[in-house]
């Protein structure tokens, strides 16, 4: 379905103008000045320090007046000159082109109704930028000036702007923040005595000097016991991380030393018995699947394995015919189905049948979904063969000692202790997986895997006396297991391939050709479906009453 969208952005990105995406910025200062007027207007003149790299078009500000104000009469200026200014909204485009350059801009603006008088305090509260801000700044001041020098200032900063004010002898509050990142809040709130502001009329018939106290006196309290508990989970998250790794690293080596004392057992018990085609405890595409690994040449071997049980009947080289569909195994009625009814047809496959079916290269992305489908229900065979031990009390025990990392990446985020939130994220990360995808090898499983390992590797001691004194069924199944695995058959095999020619159902003659018609297959697939694989919204504002802000550049 995304398919359809990918021709049209493409077209739309290659008719957008490069320097949309090519202006490289910084803004290393920002100093703003707000002057509050007695009848409730503040003059606010900015100046933006800009370094450019490369070409540029201008600077942009955007500000987000707060409820119920109002921005009116922006300018900018560079020195004495003045700057073409496009308003969009809330984004306001300052036009000043150049290369490789510094520049210093300064913008001015009134904001109208931007204070609030009540009967002892008048406030302003104002966020010249908040998380919509997509620039860092370098150093970010704010100057608030009082209408007349007063004693009688009372000043608290938010977020960024919070423990950053200083009150100067005649009233001036200055916030100096230092470095502001980009997605950052930084309301600031200053309050005057109320007889500064002769001209404004009330907001609200009301007290507020006490409620801001109030509020400053908690904000600082918390900040105090804000500091002492980051102190403490600092203190305790080193132990808890270094304790729980040691813990993990005793029960990961337990483990180990557990799964190697019954390989061991396992390795003892194979070498001392004498050397023979292990018994069947699966089907041998199944048995493949478990001991080795899954090659194109193991659908080949699938199909063998329902000629040896007679479920399909070879009836001359590279030509099958279905003999029974009511195979016993899940996958082995899949395979039928595939080979039989949507390659072949009549009941019969052939060679020249899978040939014909890759010709067309639609069939490709079907052959693939229908192997998955048939590896997948091998797969399933094994996961019910009791293969594995699921060691579930120690995976158990992993889970709910995941909870403790977990509980501390929680208090590190909460005190911004990050480096350790991160390393609580991969400890946690690290139980819990053990604990949802441990398990370990079963004695059975290990023995089996054992048993035809050491087949492979002794394959040339077995004497042709002995192999004639294995039965057909245990021969079969050896030679499928070669096949399986891409194993290379030894002149030792193709002379019992050849005895077992003429007593068989097998054309063992003709497996080369088998495998590699399933090998080219399989990466015929596998080589078009990666061929074709490579072929707005709206937020509110951080700031208070929904206001804000922040800088960029075109």
């Amino acid at each position: 379905m995304l398919k359809k969208y990918i021709l049209p952005t493409l077209i739309l990105l290659f008719f957008i103008p490069s320097s949309v995406y090519a202006v490289d910025f910084s803004i290393p200062d920002v100093k703003i000045d707000a002057y509050l007027q007695e009848d409730g207007d503040v003059n606010v003149n900015e100046r933006h320090t800009y370094t450019f790299d490369g070409k540029f078009n201008g600077i942009t500000r955007e500000i987000f007046p707060k409820k119920g104000a109002e921005i009116r009469d922006l300018m900018a200026k560079e020195k004495e000159k003045s700057l073409k200014v496009e308003k969009e909204e809330e984004l306001y485009k300052i036009h000043r082109s150049g290369k490789d350059e510094t520049i210093h801009v300064d913008i001015h603006y009134i904001i109208k109704n931007g204070m609030d008088k009540y009967n002892d305090v008048t406030e302003f509260y104002w966020p010249f930028f908040d998380d919509r801000n997509e620039a860092d700044y370098g150093k970010m001041t704010i100057a608030i000036h009082p209408p007349q020098p007063t004693d009688d200032a009372i000043a608290l900063g938010y977020e960024s702007a919070f423990k950053t004010e200083n009150v100067a002898d005649d009233g001036t509050v200055v916030f100096s923040m230092g470095e502001v990142e980009a997605g950052e809040n930084g309301d600031v709130r200053v309050a005057y005595d109320s007889t500064l502001f002769p001209a404004m009329s009330l907001t609200a018939n009301r007290e507020m000097k006490e409620e801001i106290v109030s509020e400053k006196r908690t904000m600082e309290e918390n900040a105090i016991i804000y500091a002492k508990n980051k102190r403490k989970t600092a203190s305790t998250a080193i132990w808890v991380l270094v304790g729980f790794t040691a813990l993990f690293v005793v029960i990961a080596m337990n483990e180990f030393n557990r799964s190697k004392r019954k390989r061991k057992a396992a390795i003892d018990a194979v070498f001392n018995q004498r050397l023979k085609i292990p018994e069947q405890q699966m089907s041998m595409p199944a048995t493949i699947f478990f001991t080795d690994e899954f090659h194109n040449s193991t659908i080949a071997a699938g199909l063998m394995d329902l000629v040896r049980q007679g479920y399909v009947k070879q009836t001359k080289e590279g030509y099958f015919q279905l003999i029974s569909r009511e195979a016993a195994e899940e996958h082995e009625r899949i395979l039928i189905s595939f080979l039989f009814d949507k390659i072949g047809w009549n009941g019969e496959f052939c060679m020249d049948n899978l040939e014909e079916f890759m010709e067309n290269k639609k069939n490709h992305m079907k052959y693939i979904n229908e192997i998955n489908r048939w590896k997948a229900a091998v797969t399933n065979e094994t996961k019910q063969a009791s293969l594995y031990d699921q060691r579930k009390t120690v995976r158990i025990a992993a889970g709910l000692l995941s909870l403790f990392p977990f509980w501390f990446i929680i208090l590190s985020a909460k005190y911004d202790l990050f480096l350790y939130m991160t390393l609580f994220i991969l400890l946690f990360i690290v139980y819990l997986g053990f604990s949802i995808f441990y398990k370990s090898l079963a004695v059975k499983g290990m023995r089996m895997q054992e048993e035809w390992r050491r087949l492979v590797n002794e394959f040339d001691r077995i004497s042709d006396w002995n192999w004639k004194l294995y039965n057909e069924d245990d021969r079969m199944r050896a030679m499928i297991y070669s096949l399986g695995i891409e194993g290379a058959i030894s002149a030792k095999m193709n002379r019992v391939l050849d005895e077992s020619a003429s007593s068989s159902s097998f054309y063992p003659m003709n497996w080369l050709v088998l495998t590699s018609s399933f090998d080219m297959a399989g990466e015929q697939a596998k080589d078009t479906v990666a061929s074709q694989s490579s072929g707005s919204s709206s937020s509110v504002g951080g700031g208070v009453g929904g206001g804000g802000g922040g800088s960029g550049a075109f």
